[in-house]
């Protein structure tokens, strides 16, 4: 069984009424796709798996029809573990499997530029997208070292160094399986502007740093601060005397989410982005969960009473499983909402990012956000005014059955005539729809509510 919740932005989503939901085997084939009705901005269904299924995952991908107009990578995805009882929590990769590792090196902003101290971040990953450890050092093309690397948490950890005009610079690294690679550095720029941010309880640190010499148009710049699709503060900054500019942005009254700090020259071209997770608890919902009645016999009556405050609205989902099946979680509906969701790549272990407010936690999650690039608005594109192309429509209806009668009688035009539909669903639950049949025999039943049906029975005037 599922339930699921569309937001668009910070508010619920009231955009479309379909929700499409595909499930696929371990091989990646899909299995079954089915479809539910959106309603208050959620919609729930079921699937069943099929009797003989051996795989010990089943992956699920849920969407709206609009959604696929904008990056796919940004739809729902989950592997949900199946005959896995008596497998170990953590699933070990076979020893005669190539432990690839690939290391990626991002710098802050990114760009790197020449003559600036710059911050890289760097995660390590295998073939199945976990985290690998790795060591290292940072050298230039005559294997000086200017830095040394060392992961921080979940493959992932930063260093820093100040760039040489014309000089390349590489990551040596040895992983912990005995491997050793080098990942080469991308050249910086000559001259340029270092966007670099630190985060904080109350405010951000955002600090501009430019080279001696920049084009003119990047000698004023608008910093825009925006979080899911809108945009809170609006900054103009003048480098034209300075080459380093430091400001603080107000963050402890924004909404939960990922802060996009997007920095622009004085003509509006993009220059450099940071993302930063702001984390004010405001997305908690707070309930009171009693259990009057305990009854563990086989069949046993339950009593569960949820106590939620009657100044707050609510459209909740309660799930009930064995204990000994309650492990941790890896993913939760935070972590997917405000997380996993708006931001691209693979997230290892998502929800431990929202389960404190710990320095160490706060440090990791800054990791998440350095090393995933964020890039929902193409700014070129927006600012040469080429509009969005939408191949997908908005389903503002639920799903319709059409139709046409055949065999009508010549002297039954003159007659008002009606199709009768009972749609019987797998619980004996029935909907019933009436349509009125055009002279030519066609039909149509709009905004059918009733999806995960067994049967349709219908008769034609009675």
């Amino acid at each position: 069984f599922y339930k699921a919740y569309l937001r668009m932005a910070n508010e619920l989503s009231i955009l479309s009424k379909n929700l499409y939901v595909e499930w696929y085997d371990t091989a990646g084939l899909i299995i079954k796709q089915t479809v539910a009705p959106i309603f208050q901005s959620s919609a729930k269904g079921s699937f069943e798996i099929p009797a003989g299924y051996s795989g010990n995952f089943l992956h699920v991908k849920a969407y709206t029809s609009w959604m696929l107009n904008h990056d796919t990578d940004y739809l729902f995805r989950k592997d949900i573990l199946l005959n896995s009882v008596n497998l170990p929590a953590t699933n070990k990769i076979p020893s005669n499997v190539d432990r690839k590792v690939l290391v990626n090196v991002f710098p802050e902003g990114g760009t790197s530029v020449a003559g600036i101290l710059n911050k890289f971040a760097f995660q390590a990953t295998n073939s199945f997208g976990e985290p690998v450890k790795i060591k290292g050092t940072v050298t230039d093309s005559k294997g000086k070292k200017v830095d040394t690397v060392l992961v921080k948490h979940d493959g992932m950890g930063v260093f820093s160094f100040t760039p040489i005009s014309g000089e390349n610079f590489q990551l040596n690294w040895l992983d912990e399986y005995g491997k050793r690679g080098v990942v080469p550095i991308e050249k910086s720029s000559t001259e340029g502007i270092v966007l670099s941010v630190q985060g904080g309880n109350e405010q951000a640190t955002v600090r501009i740093t430019r080279t001696e010499s920049v084009p003119d148009n990047w000698k004023k710049l608008n910093l825009w601060v925006h979080l899911n699709q809108s945009l809170f503060y609006k900054v103009s900054i003048n480098v034209s005397e300075k080459k380093s500019v430091v400001a603080q942005i107000p963050i402890d009254q924004l909404p939960t989410g990922i802060l996009q700090f997007t920095l622009f020259s004085e003509d509006f071209l993009p220059i450099a982005e940071r993302i930063l997770f702001v984390n004010n608890r405001d997305h908690e919902f707070n309930v009171r969960v009693s259990a009057p009645l305990v009854n563990v016999d086989k069949r046993g009556k339950n009593v569960v009473e949820i106590f939620v405050p009657d100044t707050a609205a609510a459209n909740l989902s309660v799930s009930i499983t064995d204990f000994s099946l309650n492990t941790p979680e890896t993913q939760t509906i935070f972590s997917d909402l405000l997380l996993s969701g708006d931001i691209k790549g693979k997230i290892y272990n998502p929800a431990y990012y929202l389960m404190s407010d710990a320095d160490s936690v706060t440090a990791n999650l800054d990791l998440v956000m350095l090393t995933h690039g964020w890039r929902k608005f193409d700014w070129k594109r927006l600012k040469s005014g080429i509009p969005p192309v939408n191949t997908y429509p908005v389903e503002n209806s639920f799903l319709k059955i059409n139709g046409k009668v055949f065999g009508l009688k010549p002297n039954m035009s003159a007659t008002p005539m009606q199709l009768n539909l009972i749609m019987a669903g797998k619980d004996s639950s029935k909907q019933f729809y009436f349509a009125p049949v055009a002279k030519d025999g066609s039909f149509e039943v709009p905004n059918m509510f009733f999806y995960d049906t067994a049967k349709l029975y219908y008769s034609f005037n009675g």
